[in-house]
């Protein structure tokens, strides 16, 4: 079941590719860009959200080195740099990392919303969410950026709102905030972002 299951995520991460469009890829999704990281090597469409432990195995696979604990943006250019697409590495404080072509030179932005220090199961689920919506949108809008790659604003912005409605949920619920919580503060999360909060 599992090498099947493999294969249909190998098989629509194609499909994005042969209709050019964005990809968030997460979780099961990095375990394959690890194992065969050709699948989205040269893809700037591609976007990868590990967590700290599955950017380790990334760095690993390709670099046959362990990265900094935590990992570096040393760690983060090389993987970017390697894959040619857009990595945010989750974490304290989110490192982004975008290399859309070859003469382009990355640089790691870091996301510094404050978040909370609970972090619950299910929160990459809604930033990977977040990250098709905000990749949508500003692709639709990548002319009002002024050069910056889009995939650069909308892994800033879904990072910031997240982290925003981590936030918002803790200081309402405390340590018995869950991700239902977090989605109940994404729309004042995203209020506050983006229209400044009351």
């Amino acid at each position: 079941k599992q090498w099947y299951q493999r294969r249909v995520r190998a098989e629509w991460i194609q499909i994005a590719k042969q209709k050019n469009i964005p990809i968030v890829v997460d979780a099961d999704g990095l375990f394959i860009v690890t194992e065969k990281p050709g699948i989205i090597r040269g893809y700037s469409e591609a976007i990868l959200t590990p967590n700290v432990v599955e950017f380790e195995r990334l760095f690993f696979g390709l670099t046959g080195r362990m990265c900094c604990k935590p990992p570096s943006e040393a760690n983060i250019l090389a993987v970017c740099n390697k894959l040619k697409c857009t990595v945010i590495c989750k974490g304290l404080t989110d490192q982004i990392c975008t290399r859309t072509t070859s003469d382009e030179r990355a640089e790691v932005l870091k996301c510094v919303e404050p978040g909370s220090n609970r972090r619950c199961g299910g929160q990459g689920d809604i930033l990977a969410g977040a990250l098709g919506l905000f990749s949508f949108w500003a692709k639709q809008n990548q002319k009002a950026f002024d050069g910056t790659p889009y995939q650069c604003v909308a892994a800033h912005a879904a990072c910031t709102v997240v982290k925003r409605a981590n936030f918002l949920a803790f200081a309402k619920h405390k340590r018995s905030m869950i991700t239902s919580d977090m989605i109940e503060m994404l729309p004042q999360a995203f209020k506050d972002v983006f229209e400044g909060s009351d």
